[in-house]
């Protein structure tokens, strides 16, 4: 898989770069599976493609319970995260020096890597699961949801809102980027390995 940047100027095409596609760990894992299940590839080819990635330490982590979210967004990295909310990079940092940070935003701009990379989840108001930022947070292995239109930061210090709902800047508030949920405290987390997938592996290099 590639990730492909590209223009058109006066009718012709023009790559300005190309670089390896990422994906998460699970998601590198199913995709191999079920290539070599429909015959598109060789075990051989299939191993490639999981590269450096092990396949043995993944864990899929879900939520536990059904509690009621505080708003609802588009996923951009799957997996569940739990920390204090800040919502500037540089809080995220400091905050992260103690425990799990969580870095909400209206938008992520590149300027915000420094609280991405500090943080256990990323939750921004707009933008997409293809945004610059966006795309860093899945790379880097974090949780992260993005466009969700309940969350308002409406310039209130240390504050936003979800629906009617205040959210202080500290509390702690849970991402589950499984389904795209966010959550008011911290929430139990069941974690549970692929096992079927990865005995398909195994089976790949016993071959």
């Amino acid at each position: 898989m590639q990730d492909i940047e590209f223009t058109v100027q006066g009718g012709d095409l023009y790559i300005l770069q190309s670089r390896l596609g990422k994906r998460a760990p699970l998601a590198a894992l199913r995709i191999a599976v079920e290539m070599v299940a429909e015959g598109l590839i060789p075990p051989s080819a299939g191993l490639l493609q999981l590269g450096e990635i092990d396949a043995e330490t993944i864990v899929e982590k879900r939520v536990a319970g059904h509690e009621e979210p505080l708003g609802l967004g588009e996923s951009a990295a799957v997996g569940v995260a739990s920390g204090r909310m800040a919502l500037t990079s540089g809080r995220a940092e400091a905050y992260a020096c103690e425990g799990p940070a969580i870095l909400v935003r209206t938008t992520l701009s590149p300027d915000d890597l420094p609280g991405v990379t500090a943080s256990a989840g990323v939750l921004a108001a707009r933008g997409a699961r293809t945004s610059h930022a966006a795309v860093v947070a899945r790379q880097l292995g974090k949780v992260c949801i993005v466009n969700c239109p309940d969350l308002v930061l409406s310039g209130t210090e240390g504050k936003c809102r979800f629906g009617d709902r205040e959210i202080a800047e500290g509390d702690v508030i849970t991402l589950d980027g499984n389904i795209g949920a966010v959550y008011a405290g911290r929430l139990d987390v069941v974690e549970q390995k692929p096992t079927e997938l990865i005995e398909v592996v195994r089976c790949w290099r016993t071959v």
